[in-house]
This record gives structure tokens, C-alpha cells and sequence, in this order.
């Protein structure tokens, strides 16, 4: 049985590979990857079902999953990953057009994200699904840890105190007067190979504009999910719940950018302002600056004193360390290949502009996240302590900017509990950005948590709700406090509104799931866990499955998260080990997780699933080695 698509065919009975009439050698992992994702085209094959088919009868980490579709792509002349995809929390789809033995079967490859466009929550929200792929500069999901991925800067030399102002509860709100949703940027260059530099622009833009506290901005996933659609636009403004859209093009070439942007009322079509720049590439910063002072303008929007100054902070940069950083942020995947490939563009971006402050703050996000990249807790645990000086150089180049000091008070936090340290440099950025409230406050939050103040963070947390209502971080964050103190119901309507607001919040589900746990209905909190992220659906799937007296299926639930996750992060099996009551592997697994500076360590002094372990002296013990009060009963 022969499979062909484009230049591809994979031959069943002879067990190989060619492209373009050449054979391309693969492993056997590799072909029975390959021909299960054949088999299924079109579907999305879970990382499960794929370990079982690539390494039968054989426990590997997902890591090994994660190299040969890397491999697998390659072999495809697919470094992208745009025929075989990877679907976020849930495994791989090849998108391709296939005929075997003379009959046909089509897939759309613009139908590919399809899985993850579910129908919105709330119709009467008007809001699209946000995906879950990641911006630099967005909140990040790591772990059973938030953290903030923020675009900012490192310092190694002294450091100025932080400012004795303090953000609190009762800072004053701030309106949304507009809303406007940034449609994706047509290619318009000779080869239609610019996709990720239009859409960079684009995204850049979408990032600027939603500095402003006046404006709503639709978010990237959401409007982006009308790229190359047949609606108009009022349509479009109308299923996004935008008064405005602006759409653009670009076309690129040697050394010149010409972008053509137009900003339209959704409730009519009627063009509000619109403009053509044609610039030296080297005058690309100062044109997005221009761009969104001129959408600002026409949105009729008026900025105080210290928004006019938050709104443009773009360096400059060489042409070449743009490309790179904009390729790097395209090729970002979940999955820890692409991480791999992402990081190397960063790298060649910072290579060639050592000023570069956004690349280096995209190669600090990967490194100081929860390691997918890693093979092993070493190099994990020094990927955390490279993103602290490449954090701590960007506050050298860029000490104004807001980022990079909340930043580091995300990483201070998660990763080295310097709990003064983080308290002062999320006060800093504070400071620095006053017209960008909600993040410092939900970062303040999780800083209060961890020391014990569940209160004292749900008031921020309600705070920054109140700034920014569209805010499913905020929202989620809230939730797992609510769930943690016990008030279910109102936990159960918070995390409710952050699936609303983003549908595929992976982390939402977890906590929702952990309730139903909580409260003994474990056969509701099930298909929650089942929603989860790939780690956090191990986690829940063996807390629920030992509660309900099934040991085999929990055993195996939490092999497979030991032999996984378990060298990056080891707070979750601990997490299992102490919902069974088994004291001293929970406890074996905390100093795991202690030693690699596991981000999870944030939710120890109230993790409702640790409750058992109070009454042990190695419970507070610990806590002391955190710098952590007791808690209180």
C-alpha cells in the first residue's frame, strides 16, 4: 500500500521513505510514527497513543516524542512544523492532501487548527476561543505554576532600590472606552514566503495597542483566526465583539518594507483612517511608533503624560536580528523541538544585536520556564539560572522599561523565592508602567499566596479583574485561590468566567477538576482533568483514580507522569504521592523538586492537596528553608 502527498510517498510493504524520488532513511520509531499519523490524517493523534505506537511496551519521556516528530519533519522537508502540527496539550496532526493506490482523500490545510476553534462558551460574549500558543510577552502556563513571560531587560551591575510605592487593591480603575480587533497582515512580497514577518508586525502592533487601558484588544488567537476567511469584516467585528478591526499588508524586500494598514468601523464598514508607509527596513521600529500613535489618534482615544511615553518603546535594531527574532517567535511551538529551534534564533538575534532587549527577554521566557527543552534537571535547573542574568542584563540595557523588572520579580518569585527581592521589583514595575496595573498586581497576588496570604492576593487579584475584565489570567489565577481556601462555589463561578473568556485555558479545567476532587465528587472532576494540559491531566487522572479505589489505573497515570515530567518537574508527583498518604515519597519528591528550584514550590504553604503533610516535621522544616511562615489551621 503506497501513500503520496505532494512529493511524499511512504511505501507500506517495503517500509520506506522518499521524497523527491529519494529515499529518506528512517528509524523504526520514526516509520511507525509516520504511517500512525498517515492512518489518522487529518486527526489529531494524542502523545499517548503516539508513545505507545513509537516505543511499544517501553516507558520513554515525552522528550523522545517530541525529537522524532522533529526528526519526522525534517525528513519531510516540514522544518516548520506546518504539515505535521503539533496541537497544543493534546498531541499531532499531518494536514496533507493524500491519495493511496489511486483514490483520494483531502484534507484543507486551513482547517487544520479546527480541533482547537471550539464554539465559544458564551455566544452572548462574543468572544473566539484564544489557542493556546504563546506570545513573548503574555502570561505563560507552566507547570501547575503561572508565570509571566514579559518582554523586558537584564542588569548585572548595581541596582537602585525599589520605589517606596506600593500597588494596592484600591488603585483606581481605569475604563475601556474602544475595542479593536488586529486581523492578521497579507503577504505581499513576490514569493509569499513572509508569512511570520507580517504576521510579526502584526502582533506587535496588537501588543502596543494593548498598553492602553482605554482600548480592548481582541486577542492574537482570536482575530487571527479569520486569516484568509470569506467574512467581512463587519462580520468579523461583530463575532469578535470589536467596534473596530484593522487590517494591513506588507510587502517586503531587500532593505524596503511598504505596509498598507486600514482601521474600519465593524458597525458599518466605514473607514475610519488609513494610511501607506514606505520605509527603509531600518526604519521599521519608528514606523510601528507612528502607526499606533496614528490608531490612538483615530480612535479618538486621549492619553495622559505617562501613557504617551508607555506607548512607543521600541529600540532600534539591525534588520537581520529583527528577522531573527520574528522567526524565532514564529517557530515557537509546545512542543520541546520547537523550543529548541526557537531558542537558536534567539540566539543568532542577540549574536548580531547585543541590544537586543525583546530577544533576549524571548530567550529568557524559554530558558526560565519548566524545561521541556531539557533532557535531564541539570540542564534544566541551568537554563532557570541563565534566565536570572539575561533578566538581570536586560534591566542594564533597559532600566525604564517595566518588563524586565517584572520580569525578574516572576522568576524571584517562582524560581528563587527571594521573596523580598520579587516584592521589590514588581513594586518597580509598577512604578515604571502606571497605565499596566493588572500584571504586576496578579504576579503581587502570587507573591502574597506563597507566603501564606491567600486573602491579601485575592484582593489584588479582584483588582486587576476589575482593571482588565478580559483577563482569563486574572480570572484563573483567582480560582485556584478560591479552591485552596475552600469556597468552592465561588471558586467553580470565577474559573467559570476565565473559560469563558479564553475556552481553552488548560489550567482552568485542572482547577475546576480539583474542586469536584475536593469536595469528593471525583466523577465530576474527571472529564475536567481530562481537559487539561498533557502533565496536568497525568497529575489529575492519578489523584482521581485513587480515589476511586482504581490503583492500577492511578499506578499507571503516575509512571507515566514520573517517567515524563518527573525530571523537570517533580512537585506534581509529590502532589500524588501525598493525596495517597505516602508521607515519605511525597517528601522524597519535595526534595526533588526543592533541589531542581521546581516554580510549583509558590503553591506549597497552602496546597490543599499537601494538607496531610502538616502535621510532619519535615512539612515545616521545609517551609523554613523557603523563608516561609507556618501555616495557619
Amino acid at each position: 500500500m503506497i501513500w503520496r502527498f505532494g512529493s511524499v510517498e511512504l511505501d507500506e510493504r517495503d517500509k520506506r521513505l522518499s521524497v523527491d524520488g529519494a529515499a529518506v532513511p528512517l528509524d523504526r520509531s520514526g516509520y511507525d510514527l509516520l504511517l500512525c499519523l498517515v492512518h489518522h490524517a487529518g486527526e489529531v493523534v494524542p502523545k499517548e497513543e503516539l508513545l505507545r505506537v513509537g516505543w511499544p511496551g517501553r516507558v520513554v519521556t515525552e522528550n523522545s516524542l517530541a525529537k522524532a516528530i522533529g526528526r519526522l519533519r525534517q525528513a519531510l522537508g516540514d522544518p516548520d512544523g506546518e504539515c505535521l502540527r503539533v496541537v497544543h496539550g493534546y498531541g499531532y496532526r499531518l494536514v496533507a492532501d493524500f491519495r493511496r493506490d489511486g483514490a483520494r482523500r483531502e484534507y484543507d490545510p486551513a482547517g487544520a487548527q479546527a480541533v482547537i476553534d471550539l464554539p465559544v462558551a458564551n455566544p452572548s460574549a462574543g468572544t473566539l476561543p484564544a489557542a493556546p500558543r504563546r506570545r513573548w510577552w503574555t502570561p505563560l502556563l507552566v507547570g501547575t505554576t503561572l508565570l509571566l513571560a514579559a518582554v523586558g531587560a537584564i542588569h548585572v551591575g548595581s541596582r537602585s532600590p525599589a520605589p517606596a510605592l506600593a500597588v494596592t487593591p484600591s488603585s483606581p480603575q481605569t475604563a475601556t472606552s474602544a475595542s479593536i480587533a488586529i486581523l492578521p497582515f497579507l503577504d505581499l512580497s513576490e514569493q509569499h514566503d513572509q508569512g511570520y514577518f507580517s504576521d510579526g508586525l502584526a502582533e506587535q502592533l496588537l501588543d502596543s495597542l494593548a498598553r492602553v487601558p482605554q482600548i480592548r484588544v481582541v486577542s492574537r488567537t482570536s482575530s487571527f483566526a479569520f486569516r484568509g476567511g470569506e467574512l467581512d469584516l463587519r462580520t468579523i467585528g461583530s463575532k469578535l465583539n470589536a467596534q473596530t478591526v484593522l487590517e494591513g499588508s506588507v510587502r517586503k524586500s531587500a532593505d524596503r518594507i511598504r505596509v498598507t494598514v486600514q482601521l474600519i468601523k465593524s458597525v458599518d464598514g466605514y473607514h475610519l483612517w488609513s494610511e501607506t508607509y514606505d520605509r527603509p527596513i531600518t526604519e521599521l521600529f519608528a514606523m510601528q511608533d507612528e502607526i499606533v500613535r496614528a490608531i490612538v489618534s483615530a480612535l479618538r482615544i486621549e492619553l495622559l503624560p505617562d501613557q504617551q511615553r508607555e506607548l512607543v518603546r521600541h529600540a532600534k535594531t539591525s534588520a537581520a536580528a529583527y528577522e531573527e527574532f520574528l522567526l524565532a517567535h514564529d517557530v515557537y511551538k509546545d512542543d520541546e523541538t520547537a523550543h529548541r529551534r526557537s531558542m537558536a534564533h534567539f540566539e543568532r538575534a542577540v549574536e548580531l544585536d547585543p541590544d537586543f532587549v525583546e530577544a533576549w527577554c524571548g530567550l529568557a521566557d524559554i530558558l526560565g520556564q519548566s524545561g521541556m527543552y531539557a533532557d535531564n534537571a541539570d540542564e534544566a535547573l541551568a537554563g532557570k539560572r541563565r534566565a536570572l542574568q539575561i533578566v538581570d542584563r536586560v534591566i542594564a540595557l533597559a532600566p525604564d522599561n517595566p518588563d524586565g523588572w517584572k520580569m525578574r520579580g516572576v522568576y524571584r518569585t517562582a524560581h528563587w523565592w527571594d521573596w523580598t527581592g520579587a516584592e521589590q521589583d514588581l513594586q518597580r514595575a509598577a512604578a515604571l508602567s502606571p497605565i499596566d496595573q493588572e500584571q504586576p498586581l496578579v504576579e503581587l497576588a502570587r507573591l502574597r499566596a506563597a507566603q501564606g496570604r491567600l486573602n491579601e492576593a485575592i484582593e489584588f487579584e479582584t483588582r486587576a479583574t476589575q482593571i482588565n475584565p478580559h483577563s482569563g489570567n486574572a480570572w484563573t489565577v483567582m480560582g485556584y485561590h478560591l479552591t485552596a481556601l475552600g469556597r468552592f462555589d465561588k471558586a467553580r463561578e470565577i474559573l467559570t468566567q476565565a473559560i469563558r473568556i479564553q475556552p481553552l485555558d488548560e489550567h482552568a479545567r485542572y482547577y475546576l477538576g480539583l474542586g469536584e476532587l475536593l469536595q469528593g465528587r471525583t466523577g465530576a472532576a474527571l472529564p475536567h482533568f481530562e481537559d487539561s494540559a498533557h502533565f496536568l491531566r497525568l497529575t489529575g487522572q492519578a489523584l482521581a483514580h485513587h480515589s476511586l479505589g482504581d490503583r492500577a489505573a492511578a499506578d499507571q497515570d503516575l509512571q507515566l507522569l514520573i517517567a515524563r515530567y518527573g525530571h523537570i518537574l517533580p512537585y506534581q508527583a509529590a502532589e500524588v504521592y501525598a493525596w495517597r498518604g505516602d508521607k515519605d515519597k511525597a517528601f522524597e519528591w519535595l526534595d526533588r523538586a526543592y533541589e531542581l528550584h521546581d516554580a510549583s514550590f509558590i503553591y506549597y504553604s497552602f496546597d490543599p492537596l499537601l494538607r496531610n503533610l502538616h502535621d510532619d516535621s519535615r512539612y515545616g522544616a521545609l517551609l523554613k528553608k523557603l523563608g516561609l511562615p507556618l501555616p495557619v489551621s
